[in-house]
């Protein structure tokens, strides 16, 4: 069984019911002179199938006038939370222009002077929301298809020099286990995001002594909230500064 077989089976179990009416289908393969046959996805009951570069053939080269109701839905992302089958989470237009501007303003990103690399997936809503935040901020985007080669992670890092790097803290904590991840130039990273589960301040202390004090930052978000929820500031003395010193004074 093939992965567009795999897909078809998971693709039949949702598209029914939020009442969806076509299917559009994109893969890294779309930019490569073939891509590979549809298979059984051809067969989701009452639903077309279309290829994401077949649809823009049928595409006007002009863009047109039309305005989109900041309340109309933008997309909708599945989200399981902790428990349960997954769930779509629907997020308007003004969810995603919003947290784009907050983001912005919470890390002071100038426009098109940014570069981001993250092991998240685009599926969820963390590495599609940064995917879609870099192409708004005219930044660039180091992608990592397989967030578990962390070989990887480490030469795209060495070779594309990203401002700003947003993993969860396993990835964090599995990286600094290899002395080439430790032995690389973080001078030119401006933060480092972890979120989707909690970061000890021991081990972040830790990080921060091979990445640089005051770089991390921890965030805490839902796909249901867009992605960020509730972040701690980006400047300034943090919480786990001072947790070897619960009785210093707060800076």
């Amino acid at each position: 069984m093939g992965f567009l077989d795999l897909l078809s089976g998971t693709l039949t179990k949702v598209v029914g019911r939020p009442g969806v009416k076509v299917v559009v289908v994109a893969s890294i393969f779309d930019f490569l002179p073939q891509r590979p046959a549809a298979g059984s996805l051809q067969s989701l009951p009452g639903i077309p199938l279309v290829w994401f570069m077949d649809s823009l053939k049928d595409m006007p080269a002009d863009l047109l006038p039309i305005r989109v109701d900041p309340a109309n839905p933008c997309l909708m992302m599945y989200t399981g939370g902790t428990t349960g089958s997954p769930k779509g989470a629907v997020l308007t237009h003004d969810n995603v222009v919003h947290h784009m501007v907050q983001l912005k303003t919470w890390v002071g990103v100038t426009m098109g002077e940014h570069a981001a690399l993250s092991a998240f997936p685009m599926f969820h809503q963390a590495g599609n929301f940064l995917g879609m935040w870099s192409m708004a901020m005219g930044s660039s985007q180091v992608l990592i298809p397989h967030p578990r080669d962390l070989h990887f992670i480490v030469s795209a890092i060495k070779k594309n020099r990203p401002t700003s790097i947003v993993n969860v803290p396993t990835i964090y904590l599995e990286l600094l286990k290899l002395p080439e991840f430790r032995s690389l130039d973080f001078s030119g990273v401006q933060w480092f995001t972890s979120g989707a589960s909690p970061f000890s301040a021991e081990n972040i202390r830790e990080f921060e002594e091979i990445v640089g004090k005051g770089k991390l930052e921890e965030v805490y978000g839902m796909s249901e909230t867009t992605r960020s929820s509730l972040p701690l500031p980006t400047r300034g003395s943090k919480k786990w500064d001072r947790l070897a010193f619960p009785f210093a004074t707060p800076r």
